[in-house]
């Protein structure tokens, strides 16, 4: 039974045991309705998926049809024929935004997929017939920038996943290669074509799915991240990368959000999970890790040289004011290990101190997550515990203890967190009950 049936079904027994009034009834019958309507034709992320398959099958048929006739066909028809398969793809798009909610939301989407796939051809073809040359990153940047039209008059699912994955392949390709042209800037101009898909404007989706947002998530991520590998190429310094890698994380991190966003699960906050954990990576890397501080200063130093480490490290102040003002203290805490090594660099350490810093911040910010839950403040316990437990982990199987002592200490330290995670889970119950107990 699906779930607005199954609350159709119950609204009678709540309306009269007093549980719902009856103008509430009315308005979760109608949504109910609504959602049983909505569903009649199946599960709609199948039936995009399914129309997206059936659009990739269609369009590969159709350059397949041409390809085995290539030499055959006359350089004009296969010219003439590209455009027209293109416009046939338009034609029917066009047909879908006519017909407005009339048409299902996966006809949209598959018509959407059908327009980006055959401009696509269309480039690729038309590049083979007048032999243009040119590498298959430039074909990617101009069919996502052609394209965007697209995602702006159609919202499309779809055609948002393809520009925001064009887009961080396209960066990637750019600056994976340490060519020091510093074209991977360019992701900026393509990220910004996403704006009508932001989440806040009046054009866009007010509310983005989990799935995109960790597709924008992973986009900027990858889009940023060879920035950062560019702008290093671009100003000779090959271990600036480092420290610029941590801003982006930190950028991710403290992105703004209101107060209905900071209330949401991790996974509805994948900015959050992901510039977190890639935080805390390159910190237990570098608190385990002898013999870095000369890398890690050189790094803080020529980052700070850099335009674009400069922007970055501007956002993060603003966005850290941000955070501090809506009292993101967890958040907060995990981002000032982008400064350990900029202390590290500033008293002239050596790599044992740099690594020693880094697992002291570890420890500490771990200890903050678990305290902040007994004072009052949103924490996270279990991760405070899993920090904490690593840094054990890393410093015991570095150490030079024999190792009967330190197979006993893990035995030990591993019954204890056991014990706290059964303990922290009852009192996370308890404290739910409490606060959802209807009292007479």
């Amino acid at each position: 039974m699906k779930h607005p049936e199954w609350l159709i079904q119950q609204l009678d027994q709540w309306q009269r045991d007093g549980v719902v009034s009856e103008e509430s009834a009315e308005k979760l019958r109608t949504w109910a309705g609504q959602q049983l309507k909505a569903d009649a034709g199946g599960s709609k992320a199948a039936q995009v998926i399914v129309g997206g398959l059936g659009a990739l099958m269609v369009g590969a048929g159709l350059l397949a049809i041409i390809a085995h006739n290539w030499d055959m066909i006359p350089r004009g028809v296969r010219l003439a024929g590209s455009f027209l398969w293109m416009a046939l793809a338009q034609l029917f798009l066009a047909w879908t935004l006519k017909r407005g909610e009339r048409v299902s939301g996966w006809v949209t989407e598959v018509a959407a997929l059908l327009v980006v796939l055959t401009v696509g051809g269309c480039l690729a073809m038309v590049s083979q017939i007048y032999s243009l040359g040119g590498s298959w990153t430039t074909l990617l940047f101009v069919w996502a920038v052609i394209v965007s039209p697209v995602l702006w008059v159609t919202r499309s699912h779809s055609a948002a996943l393809f520009h925001l994955g064009t887009s961080a392949t396209w960066a990637v390709a750019e600056g994976a290669d340490f060519s020091g042209r510093g074209d991977s800037w360019w992701f900026l101009l393509l990220f910004a074509l996403f704006l009508p898909y932001w989440p806040g404007w009046k054009l866009s989706h007010k509310v983005l799915p989990s799935g995109m947002r960790w597709a924008v998530t992973l986009a900027v991520l990858a889009g940023f991240l060879a920035m950062t590998f560019d702008s290093a190429a671009v100003h000779d310094s090959d271990t600036s990368a480092w420290w610029g890698a941590m801003l982006v994380a930190c950028v991710l991190l403290l992105f703004p959000l209101n107060e209905e966003g900071s209330r949401e699960g991790l996974m509805r906050k994948p900015q959050v999970f992901v510039g977190g954990w890639m935080l805390l990576g390159l910190a237990f890397t570098h608190g385990f890790s002898i013999g870095q501080f000369t890398r890690v200063a050189r790094s803080i130093a020529e980052a700070v040289s850099q335009p674009w480490c400069l922007l970055l490290l501007a956002i993060m102040v603003i966005f850290s004011v941000l955070a501090v003002r809506a009292k993101r203290w967890g958040v907060l805490a995990i981002a000032t290990l982008v400064l350990t090594p900029v202390l590290a660099a500033v008293a002239d350490g050596d790599s044992d101190a740099l690594s020693w810093l880094f697992t002291t911040h570890l420890f500490l910010i771990g200890a903050a997550l678990i305290g902040a839950e007994f004072i009052g403040r949103p924490g996270a316990p279990r991760l405070g515990a899993m920090i904490i437990a690593l840094i054990i982990l890393m410093r015991m199987a570095d150490s030079e203890l024999p190792l009967l002592l330190k197979a006993v200490m893990f035995i030990v330290i591993g019954i204890g967190f056991i014990v706290f995670n059964f303990w922290w889970g009852r009192r996370a119950r308890l404290l739910l009950k409490q606060a959802t107990e209807v009292k007479p």
